[in-house]
């Protein structure tokens, strides 16, 4: 019975240590690179964006890529702050797996 919970309590410490929605995955790795596209195309504006919640929506667009989805708070904190929907196509290749955007839109 110690046995058994010492195994327990390693393993999730171990899975601790990786973290939870980590880039390592396909989908976090596409979220990861969705999130820096949409940053470096907002050029300095305050923004909140769930990645986790980007990950999650993974799923694939039919053309060996992966369709993303999810909301993103533009000029986060101001008085013209605004809610848009991120909608991003990305591609997975190499080994090590990179992404590559291929689409990036907010829709109002």
């Amino acid at each position: 019975m110690a046995r058994t919970a010492m195994w327990i309590g390693l393993c999730s410490a171990a899975m601790l240590a990786t973290g939870c929605g980590s880039a390592e995955t396909p989908a976090g790795l596409a979220a990861a690179a969705c999130e820096a596209q949409a940053k470096s195309r907002l050029g300095g504006k305050p923004y909140t964006l769930d990645r986790a919640m980007l990950a999650s929506s993974a799923t694939d667009d039919g053309r060996g890529g992966l369709l993303l989805s999810a909301p993103i708070v533009v000029n986060a904190g101001l008085a013209d702050e605004g809610t848009q929907q991120l909608e991003c196509t990305v591609r997975l290749s190499g080994e090590p797996p990179s992404a590559e955007v291929l689409n990036l839109r907010f829709i109002w």
